[in-house]
């Protein structure tokens, strides 16, 4: 690699080590507003849909993920069916009683339980009804990417197991 720059020049670079993947690893871009996921959406290999958008009664009602999802198959045109599509899933809890923990959930965010299960950044409920909640993301907004606090590991292990048929 040759680089001459205003700072600093490199002659003949070998870098090591070199990246597996070629041309490059993969690049994720992220967002939660229009212009910022369209650009991913033309630019990325993976597409972080962020759910972060601001609420208050004097706001507009944000987005929902499949409306996101819809703005990123727009602008990925062609290319859309090469693109995983990612969410970090930040509200996760593996329980038995999935209407409680819904509504705790709901009254913390201000919304109500069908609102936050609009979201895959929600995982609420037992193992299999998680799977379930996995299966629909992927089926009806082609989520293929979820990543959990690392916490949560051995809570989803049980998920984890049964989404890969182990």
């Amino acid at each position: 690699m040759t680089f001459h720059g205003k700072h600093y020049q490199i002659e003949g670079l070998d870098a090591f080590p070199k990246p597996t993947q070629q041309p490059h690893p993969p690049i994720m871009i992220g967002g939660r507003q229009r212009r910022m996921l369209s650009l991913a959406a033309r630019q990325a290999n993976i597409v972080s849909i962020s759910m972060l958008d601001p609420r208050g009664p004097e706001l507009p009602m944000p987005p929902t993920y499949a409306e996101k999802v819809r703005w990123v198959r727009a602008a990925a045109g062609s290319r859309y069916g090469d693109i995983e599509l990612h969410v970090n899933a930040s509200h996760v809890e593996v329980t038995d009683n999935r209407t409680a923990a819904l509504e705790r959930l709901a009254a913390r965010l201000q919304a109500t339980p069908q609102e936050v299960l609009q979201s895959p950044t929600t995982l609420v409920g037992s193992v299999d009804a998680i799977v379930e909640q996995l299966h629909a993301w992927r089926e009806q907004c082609d989520v293929s990417y979820v990543i959990v606090s690392s916490r949560l590991m051995d809570v989803l292990a049980p998920v984890i197991a049964k989404v890969a048929g182990t």
